[in-house]
Protein backbone atom coordinates (compact mmCIF):
# COMPACT_ATOMS: atom_id res chain seq x y z
CA UNK A 1 0.00 0.00 0.00
CA UNK A 2 0.99 3.35 -0.65
CA UNK A 3 0.07 6.55 1.64
CA UNK A 4 -1.12 9.41 0.22
CA UNK A 5 0.93 12.63 0.23
CA UNK A 6 -2.00 15.56 1.14
CA UNK A 7 -1.95 19.27 1.02
CA UNK A 8 -1.99 20.69 4.64
CA UNK A 9 -5.14 19.92 6.48
CA UNK A 10 -6.42 22.95 8.49
CA UNK A 11 -9.09 22.00 11.51
CA UNK A 12 -11.09 24.99 12.73
CA UNK A 13 -11.74 24.45 16.55
CA UNK A 14 -14.61 26.48 17.91
CA UNK A 15 -15.28 27.99 21.69
CA UNK A 16 -19.06 29.26 22.57
CA UNK A 17 -21.34 29.03 25.02
CA UNK A 18 -19.12 30.69 27.58
CA UNK A 19 -20.36 30.44 31.83
CA UNK A 20 -18.06 32.19 33.90
CA UNK A 21 -20.19 31.94 37.37
CA UNK A 22 -21.47 35.90 36.88
CA UNK A 23 -17.04 37.21 36.97
CA UNK A 24 -16.23 39.25 34.29
CA UNK A 25 -15.32 36.98 31.10
CA UNK A 26 -15.17 37.28 27.63
CA UNK A 27 -13.99 35.56 24.69
CA UNK A 28 -10.96 37.40 22.87
CA UNK A 29 -13.31 38.08 19.84
CA UNK A 30 -15.88 39.90 21.52
CA UNK A 31 -18.39 38.08 20.34
CA UNK A 32 -20.32 34.92 22.05
CA UNK A 33 -17.89 32.20 20.23
CA UNK A 34 -14.45 32.16 19.44
CA UNK A 35 -12.07 29.99 17.07
CA UNK A 36 -8.73 28.51 16.88
CA UNK A 37 -7.59 26.99 13.69
CA UNK A 38 -5.36 23.85 13.96
CA UNK A 39 -2.86 23.22 11.03
CA UNK A 40 -1.76 19.58 10.47
CA UNK A 41 1.54 20.08 8.25
CA UNK A 42 2.29 17.77 5.81
CA UNK A 43 5.31 15.36 6.44
CA UNK A 44 5.16 13.31 3.51
CA UNK A 45 6.73 12.88 0.49
CA UNK A 46 7.16 11.50 -3.47
CA UNK A 47 9.69 11.09 -6.11
CA UNK A 48 9.15 11.35 -9.91
CA UNK A 49 11.60 9.35 -12.06
CA UNK A 50 11.94 7.65 -15.58
CA UNK A 51 13.26 4.29 -16.73
CA UNK A 52 15.94 4.33 -19.35
CA UNK A 53 14.82 2.04 -22.31
CA UNK A 54 16.14 0.59 -25.78
CA UNK A 55 14.70 -1.12 -28.31
CA UNK A 56 15.48 -1.63 -32.10
CA UNK A 57 14.48 1.16 -34.51
CA UNK A 58 13.47 -1.42 -37.48
CA UNK A 59 14.03 -0.89 -41.41
CA UNK A 60 10.86 0.81 -42.26
CA UNK A 61 8.43 3.10 -40.87
CA UNK A 62 8.32 4.23 -36.93
CA UNK A 63 9.15 2.39 -33.66
CA UNK A 64 7.18 3.73 -30.55
CA UNK A 65 10.30 4.15 -27.54
CA UNK A 66 8.15 4.69 -24.38
CA UNK A 67 9.15 5.46 -21.50
CA UNK A 68 7.63 4.95 -18.28
CA UNK A 69 7.88 8.02 -15.78
CA UNK A 70 6.97 6.56 -12.12
CA UNK A 71 5.85 8.85 -9.11
CA UNK A 72 6.75 6.53 -5.56
CA UNK A 73 3.49 7.66 -3.77
CA UNK A 74 0.44 9.25 -4.92
CA UNK A 75 -0.78 12.52 -4.10
CA UNK A 76 -4.31 13.95 -3.68
CA UNK A 77 -3.89 16.68 -6.26
CA UNK A 78 -3.04 16.81 -9.96
CA UNK A 79 0.98 17.40 -10.98
CA UNK A 80 2.41 18.57 -14.12
CA UNK A 81 5.76 18.95 -16.16
CA UNK A 82 7.12 19.03 -19.29
CA UNK A 83 8.71 16.28 -21.37
CA UNK A 84 10.63 16.79 -24.62
CA UNK A 85 13.72 14.72 -26.33
CA UNK A 86 17.35 15.64 -26.38
CA UNK A 87 20.16 14.61 -28.53
CA UNK A 88 22.49 12.50 -27.64
CA UNK A 89 24.56 10.37 -30.34
CA UNK A 90 21.43 10.48 -32.00
CA UNK A 91 19.99 13.20 -33.13
CA UNK A 92 16.76 15.11 -34.48
CA UNK A 93 18.73 16.75 -37.42
CA UNK A 94 19.76 12.86 -38.60
CA UNK A 95 16.07 12.21 -38.71
CA UNK A 96 16.74 9.70 -35.71
CA UNK A 97 13.87 10.91 -33.44
CA UNK A 98 11.16 12.89 -33.89
CA UNK A 99 11.13 15.96 -31.89
CA UNK A 100 8.26 16.96 -29.76
CA UNK A 101 8.20 19.28 -26.21
CA UNK A 102 4.19 18.71 -24.47
CA UNK A 103 3.23 19.04 -20.64
CA UNK A 104 2.21 16.20 -18.88
CA UNK A 105 -0.27 15.65 -16.49
CA UNK A 106 0.09 12.79 -13.42
CA UNK A 107 -3.54 12.76 -12.22
CA UNK A 108 -4.42 13.22 -8.41
CA UNK A 109 -3.93 9.20 -7.40
CA UNK A 110 -2.07 7.63 -10.01
CA UNK A 111 1.65 6.59 -9.78
CA UNK A 112 2.17 5.89 -13.25
CA UNK A 113 2.52 8.01 -16.60
CA UNK A 114 4.00 6.85 -20.06
CA UNK A 115 5.58 8.89 -22.77
CA UNK A 116 6.14 7.50 -26.29
CA UNK A 117 8.66 9.20 -28.95
CA UNK A 118 8.61 8.55 -32.43
CA UNK A 119 12.23 6.70 -34.12
CA UNK A 120 11.61 6.37 -38.03
CA UNK A 121 13.19 3.03 -39.36
CA UNK A 122 15.96 2.75 -41.90
CA UNK A 123 18.78 0.68 -43.37
CA UNK A 124 21.37 2.31 -42.35
CA UNK A 125 24.06 0.16 -40.79
CA UNK A 126 25.41 2.51 -37.62
CA UNK A 127 26.41 1.89 -34.35
CA UNK A 128 24.30 1.97 -31.44
CA UNK A 129 22.61 5.59 -30.65
CA UNK A 130 21.11 7.30 -27.53
CA UNK A 131 19.07 10.27 -27.24
CA UNK A 132 17.19 11.84 -23.85
CA UNK A 133 14.16 12.12 -22.47
CA UNK A 134 13.95 15.20 -20.41
CA UNK A 135 11.80 16.37 -18.06
CA UNK A 136 11.47 19.70 -16.32
CA UNK A 137 8.75 22.82 -15.09
CA UNK A 138 7.62 20.30 -12.50
CA UNK A 139 4.27 22.10 -10.81
CA UNK A 140 3.18 20.64 -7.53
CA UNK A 141 0.69 23.19 -6.11
CA UNK A 142 2.86 23.52 -2.87
CA UNK A 143 3.53 19.15 -2.24
CA UNK A 144 6.63 17.85 -1.48
CA UNK A 145 6.98 16.32 -4.49
CA UNK A 146 10.60 16.18 -6.42
CA UNK A 147 12.47 14.92 -9.26
CA UNK A 148 14.39 11.58 -8.08
CA UNK A 149 17.53 13.57 -9.33
CA UNK A 150 17.23 16.40 -6.70
CA UNK A 151 17.77 19.43 -9.74
CA UNK A 152 15.32 21.02 -11.71
CA UNK A 153 15.37 18.18 -14.38
CA UNK A 154 14.68 14.40 -14.58
CA UNK A 155 16.65 12.66 -17.44
CA UNK A 156 16.01 9.17 -18.97
CA UNK A 157 18.51 7.26 -21.69
CA UNK A 158 16.98 5.51 -24.86
CA UNK A 159 19.10 3.71 -26.39
CA UNK A 160 18.15 2.82 -30.46
CA UNK A 161 19.99 -0.42 -31.29
CA UNK A 162 21.24 -1.03 -34.72
CA UNK A 163 19.46 -4.06 -35.84
CA UNK A 164 21.30 -3.48 -40.32
CA UNK A 165 23.74 -5.43 -41.31
CA UNK A 166 25.30 -4.59 -44.89
CA UNK A 167 27.12 -7.03 -46.81
CA UNK A 168 30.26 -6.33 -48.50
CA UNK A 169 30.49 -8.09 -52.38
CA UNK A 170 32.64 -7.61 -55.43
CA UNK A 171 31.22 -9.15 -58.70
CA UNK A 172 33.19 -11.03 -61.64
CA UNK A 173 33.96 -9.13 -64.81
CA UNK A 174 35.46 -9.81 -68.24
CA UNK A 175 37.12 -7.51 -70.70
CA UNK A 176 38.59 -7.98 -74.33
CA UNK A 177 42.44 -7.27 -73.89
CA UNK A 178 42.60 -5.14 -77.15
CA UNK A 179 45.97 -5.45 -79.52
CA UNK A 180 48.03 -2.72 -77.98
CA UNK A 181 48.16 -0.07 -75.03
CA UNK A 182 46.36 -0.49 -72.10
CA UNK A 183 42.06 -2.03 -71.31
CA UNK A 184 40.61 -1.59 -67.54
CA UNK A 185 38.89 -4.19 -66.13
CA UNK A 186 36.66 -2.78 -63.54
CA UNK A 187 35.52 -4.58 -60.31
CA UNK A 188 32.61 -2.81 -58.67
CA UNK A 189 32.95 -3.55 -54.71
CA UNK A 190 29.39 -2.93 -53.23
CA UNK A 191 27.67 -2.93 -50.19
CA UNK A 192 23.84 -4.05 -49.78
CA UNK A 193 22.87 -1.01 -47.35
CA UNK A 194 24.56 1.91 -46.77
CA UNK A 195 26.91 2.94 -43.64
CA UNK A 196 27.26 5.81 -41.36
CA UNK A 197 30.80 5.99 -41.88
CA UNK A 198 33.17 5.14 -44.31
CA UNK A 199 34.71 1.27 -44.51
CA UNK A 200 38.00 0.46 -45.72
CA UNK A 201 39.26 -3.18 -47.20
CA UNK A 202 42.20 -4.18 -48.80
CA UNK A 203 42.63 -5.34 -52.59
CA UNK A 204 45.44 -7.46 -54.19
CA UNK A 205 45.06 -9.02 -57.23
CA UNK A 206 46.99 -12.93 -57.98
CA UNK A 207 48.04 -14.50 -61.01
CA UNK A 208 44.99 -17.20 -62.52
CA UNK A 209 46.00 -18.58 -65.75
CA UNK A 210 46.58 -14.43 -66.57
CA UNK A 211 49.81 -13.45 -64.30
CA UNK A 212 52.23 -10.24 -63.75
CA UNK A 213 55.36 -12.03 -65.04
CA UNK A 214 53.58 -12.50 -68.65
CA UNK A 215 53.11 -8.78 -68.61
CA UNK A 216 48.98 -9.99 -68.61
CA UNK A 217 47.92 -7.42 -66.34
CA UNK A 218 49.51 -4.31 -63.69
CA UNK A 219 47.72 -3.67 -60.35
CA UNK A 220 49.06 -1.93 -57.35
CA UNK A 221 48.21 -3.62 -54.13
CA UNK A 222 45.97 -0.90 -52.09
CA UNK A 223 43.45 -0.10 -49.36
CA UNK A 224 40.13 1.06 -50.80
CA UNK A 225 37.51 3.20 -49.02
CA UNK A 226 33.99 3.04 -49.63
CA UNK A 227 32.36 7.04 -47.95
CA UNK A 228 29.74 7.11 -45.76
CA UNK A 229 26.18 6.92 -47.43
CA UNK A 230 27.74 5.19 -50.53
CA UNK A 231 27.05 2.20 -52.04
CA UNK A 232 30.13 1.19 -54.18
CA UNK A 233 34.00 1.63 -55.06
CA UNK A 234 35.61 0.81 -58.58
CA UNK A 235 38.67 -1.03 -58.22
CA UNK A 236 40.08 -1.24 -61.59
CA UNK A 237 43.17 -3.44 -63.13
CA UNK A 238 44.93 -2.50 -66.45
CA UNK A 239 45.00 -5.73 -68.88
CA UNK A 240 47.96 -5.12 -71.11
CA UNK A 241 46.73 -5.23 -74.67
CA UNK A 242 49.11 -7.73 -76.98
CA UNK A 243 48.90 -9.77 -80.64
CA UNK A 244 49.34 -13.20 -79.04
CA UNK A 245 46.85 -15.69 -79.88
CA UNK A 246 45.89 -17.49 -76.29
CA UNK A 247 43.17 -19.29 -74.93
CA UNK A 248 40.64 -16.34 -72.47
CA UNK A 249 42.84 -15.79 -69.26
CA UNK A 250 41.86 -14.96 -65.99
CA UNK A 251 43.03 -13.41 -62.58
CA UNK A 252 41.95 -13.42 -58.86
CA UNK A 253 40.67 -9.78 -57.31
CA UNK A 254 40.85 -10.43 -53.35
CA UNK A 255 39.15 -8.40 -50.91
CA UNK A 256 39.97 -8.76 -47.33
CA UNK A 257 41.24 -6.95 -44.19
CA UNK A 258 37.81 -5.05 -43.75
CA UNK A 259 37.46 -2.32 -40.99
CA UNK A 260 33.97 -0.60 -40.76
CA UNK A 261 34.21 1.00 -37.12
CA UNK A 262 33.00 -1.64 -35.09
CA UNK A 263 29.67 -1.51 -37.92
CA UNK A 264 28.20 -4.87 -38.94
CA UNK A 265 29.82 -5.30 -42.45
CA UNK A 266 30.66 -8.45 -43.19
CA UNK A 267 31.74 -10.03 -46.82
CA UNK A 268 29.16 -12.06 -48.89
CA UNK A 269 31.56 -14.42 -48.54
CA UNK A 270 30.99 -15.35 -44.94
CA UNK A 271 34.95 -14.61 -44.51
CA UNK A 272 37.43 -11.91 -43.60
Amino acid sequence: SFSMVPVAVSVDVPLSNLMAGGLDVVFESGTSTETATGTIENEDSAVISVSNIEATEGDFGNTTFTFNVTLTHPVDVDLTFDAAPANDSATNADNDYESFSQEITLSAGELTQQITVTVPGDLKVEADETFQLVLSNLVTSGLNVSFASGSSTETATATILNDDVSVLSVADVTATEGDSGNTLLTFKAMLTNPLANDVSFDVQVVDGTASRSDQDFSFTDATYTISAGELSQDITVEITGDTKVESAEDLQLILSNLMAGGLDVVFESGTS
